[in-house]
């Protein structure tokens, strides 16, 4: 029976495998798409579903529904934010379509995954590195995450959850968009960088890389009591007890394995501070700006900072009843984020 339990366990957390839409004509996906009677856009809940004709439309058509983010973009890191025409036909069907997904998918994500997920938060992606005394954290940051998720891959995975070729082609053009501005696109497709779909589509998209690496780790540092997360593009490795050499060894590790997959894929890590990081929980360790103990967590340096300049800036005699009122809401909310700290 143990040993049951054991390989239960094993399976949950170490293992991969695909799940599975089997979506094989337009009539699956209708109706994935439309099972739930209602969908969420911009603080609204719409009642409108997708119909044969939307699919028709957005084959030709839904590169007219989105645009580059005018301030959030950053093409000098060749990061463009794509927002959707609010109410648009790729709007109803890219969130119908998360929706779906959420549904579906997250009962299946492996117990690493944090980010995208129904649930779960950075708090406890980073409780979940919380591993007794000795422990150091390495923080790693995967450049341009999104952009390095092409089409091909999104495609792959659809056709791995049993959809027909069909099917996954109008998923991808539901999903992805040229690299580069809209406007002077590049050669490739990737995921785009602000649909609702993007995240979860991300971590479905790379979790064999995440899962191939927690599984290594765990066979050859086990005696380190490794413990990993990954919250969208930020991966966090908790390692107890461990020396200088396997240190190196495990970041070395860590670069080889998430970026040996060329299959529709290219993601790159950080080599360099400040975006890696190696840090001791002795020395105030921060990860998804929380600050790391031995078994809790407590509020980063800058958000401290945030609640003492809020309770200074109350304490002043002459602050206008506007400013005071502005200062309290701003204090209720760092306070209770405080408390959702101590106690996610």
């Amino acid at each position: 029976m143990a040993h049951s339990r054991l390989l239960a366990y094993m399976r949950k957390h170490y293992t991969h495998k695909h799940p599975k839409l089997n979506l094989r004509t337009e009539k699956d996906l209708l109706h994935f798409l439309n099972a739930r009677k209602t969908v969420k856009l911009k603080g609204k809940t719409v009642r409108r579903q997708v119909a044969t004709k939307d699919l028709s439309y957005l084959d030709k058509n839904s590169r007219s529904d989105w645009n580059d983010h005018p301030s959030e973009s950053k093409p000098e890191n060749g990061k463009y934010v794509r927002y959707i025409k609010q109410g648009s036909t790729l709007d109803i069907s890219n969130r119908r379509l998360n929706a779906a997904l959420k549904q579906t998918l997250d009962k299946k994500v492996p117990s690493i995954f944090y980010g995208s997920v129904s649930k779960k938060s950075h708090i406890q992606a980073s409780r979940a590195l919380c591993n007794g005394k000795s422990t150091v954290i390495i923080s790693l940051d995967v450049t341009r995450f999104f952009e390095s998720v092409s089409l091909a891959r999104i495609f792959r995975f659809f056709r791995k959850a049993g959809c027909s070729t069909e099917i996954a082609d109008i998923l991808v053009e539901l999903t992805c968009v040229p690299l580069g501005a809209k406007e002077h696109p590049q050669s490739g497709f990737s995921i785009a960088r602000g649909f609702p779909t993007s995240p979860r589509l991300a971590l479905w998209a790379t979790f064999e890389i995440f899962v191939k690496l927690n599984r290594i780790l765990q066979k050859r540092y086990g005696h380190l009591s490794p413990k990993l997360v990954v919250f969208v593009d930020d991966v966090g490795i908790s390692l107890k007890n461990s020396t200088p050499e396997e240190i190196e060894e495990i970041k070395a590790l860590s670069f080889e394995t998430i970026e040996s997959d060329k299959n529709g894929i290219h993601l790159v890590v950080h080599k360099e501070a400040p975006k890696l990081k190696v840090q001791s929980i002795d020395q105030n360790a921060e990860h998804l700006g929380l600050v790391i103990g031995k078994n809790s967590l407590s509020p980063s340096f800058e958000t401290r900072h945030k609640i003492g300049y809020v309770k200074a800036q109350l304490s002043k005699q002459t602050l206008s009843t506007e400013n005071r009122d502005r200062a309290r809401k701003n204090k209720r909310g760092l306070m209770n984020y405080k408390r959702s700290v101590s106690n996610g």
